[in-house]
């Protein structure tokens, strides 16, 4: 199997083109939304899924960005699960992937590193709010905990509080791109992607889409953390390369759908050749 990720700020339309290409070659792909892995129909770890999204809503509305990060960090670790899940049950020689972990690790973990760090949250205050937590949402905590669990077994993990999770996270603070892929491969239970498709927009006409969707900002989806992250995501593609995954830039924001998807397609069959 060939596999694709698909990259790009908010409002760049990833989802969109993803939708749009499978709807021209059919069955011979199949897509792959990362980390909203219940929305596979029949995934046996769609509740576990759920949980943990719901889990990195509420340590949002507490304002911790260490159990933020545990969350993200944790809705990853099932990614592998979700590939596996979608090859044996599909049976299609491409996959699309949107968020590949790996992909956005190297890309982007630093920056919730750095804002964990520029907070000053102590692990004693994430307990607290855990604590907190545990009493108003106990169902959701309890996958939580066994999400924890199932990587811990993985991993050779003894320590089973959520916050840990955070600290170790902030571990990567010295990582390099290649520290990443090999280290949180197993973490996530998967490999790099075969190439990188980035869809090149520019940040105004990403914000201009972000707030058409008529939902609340989140703080990384203003006009100048979009341009940020942008900036930072094309900064990566040489450790990609690097790391062997060829960067293909797709113009979104001045070309066609149509013709896009044309170029997707035919990197789609470049991966496979």
């Amino acid at each position: 199997m060939n596999r694709v990720a698909f990259m790009g700020i908010d409002g760049s339309g990833k989802t969109t083109l993803m939708r749009a290409v499978q709807r021209v070659v059919g069955d011979r792909a199949s897509l792959l939304f990362s980390p909203d892995f219940h929305d596979i129909p029949g995934f046996p770890g769609a509740a576990e899924s759920r949980s943990l999204t719901e889990f990195s809503r509420l340590v949002d509305a507490q304002g911790d960005p260490a159990l933020k990060l545990a969350s993200l960090y944790l809705r990853m670790c099932a990614f592998g699960e979700a590939e596996s899940f979608l090859i044996a049950t599909e049976h299609r020689p491409t996959m699309c992937i949107e968020r590949h972990p790996l992909i956005d690790a190297i890309t982007y973990l630093q920056v919730y590193i750095h804002a964990v760090k520029k907070s000053g949250v102590r692990p004693e205050d994430s307990t607290a709010v855990m604590e907190v937590l545990r009493g108003t949402h106990p169902d959701v905590l309890h996958h939580v905990d066994l999400a924890v669990e199932r990587r811990n077994g993985r991993l050779g993990i003894t320590d089973t509080a959520v916050e840990a999770v955070a600290g170790y996270c902030m571990g990567f603070a010295a990582f390099s791109a290649e520290d990443f892929a090999r280290s949180l491969s197993m973490d996530f239970q998967t490999t790099l992607p075969d190439r990188v498709l980035y869809l090149d927009v520019p940040p105004s006409v990403a914000f201009d889409r972000v707030v058409a969707r008529g939902k609340a900002l989140e703080a990384h989806e203003s006009l100048e953390n979009l341009t940020r992250l942008d900036r930072l995501a094309r900064s990566k593609f040489t450790d990609f390369e690097r790391l062997g995954v060829p960067t293909i830039l797709l113009p979104v924001g001045t070309e066609p759908e149509a013709e896009v998807v044309r170029t997707v397609i035919r990197h789609l069959d470049g991966a496979a050749a």
